[in-house]
C-alpha cells in the first residue's frame, strides 16, 4: 500500500516540475505506437 502512495506522489512531484518548467506536451503524446505512426508528417516527433 505505501508503494502505491510513493509512486503517486512521485507522479505529481513530476507533474508539477514539468508545470512549473514550462513543458508542453507534443500532440502525439498519449498516442499508442500505431496511432502515432498514423499522424501527420509534419508533427515533430
Amino acid at each position: 500500500m505505501m508503494s502505491v502512495v510513493m509512486t503517486v506522489a512521485d507522479c505529481r512531484l513530476v507533474s508539477m516540475s514539468l508545470n512549473a518548467l514550462g513543458v508542453q506536451p507534443q500532440e502525439t503524446d498519449g498516442l499508442s505506437p500505431a496511432e502515432a505512426a498514423a499522424a501527420p508528417a509534419d508533427v515533430t516527433r
